[in-house]
């Protein structure tokens, strides 16, 4: 598993996990080569389009949750999670 922002969170991250400092508006792609699924929390709306573009490069799905009552800006699939709500766009 990798995760990336576009702060340096590593201090917040299991050592077990990999992160990387990425924009996704201005990605590098290779981080995301091999993978099967990109998923962010509470995402907001302008990360939804840049974010699915980069899924699509890869072959890869993209599930997202929103902040609060933000909708969705892309194409999605409604899956009903506990207190929330999951984005799915494949």
């Amino acid at each position: 598993m990798t995760v990336t922002d576009i702060v340096d969170r590593r201090a917040d991250v299991p050592p077990a996990v990999t992160f990387v400092v990425d924009d996704i508006t201005t990605p590098n792609h290779t981080i995301y080569e091999d993978t099967e699924a990109i998923y962010a929390l509470n995402m907001p709306p302008e990360l939804h389009r840049p974010t699915l573009e980069v899924a699509r490069r890869v072959n890869a799905d993209f599930l997202f949750t929103t902040l609060g009552g933000d909708p969705p800006t892309v194409p999605v699939e409604r899956r009903s999670i506990p207190l929330d709500t999951l984005y799915v766009c494949r």
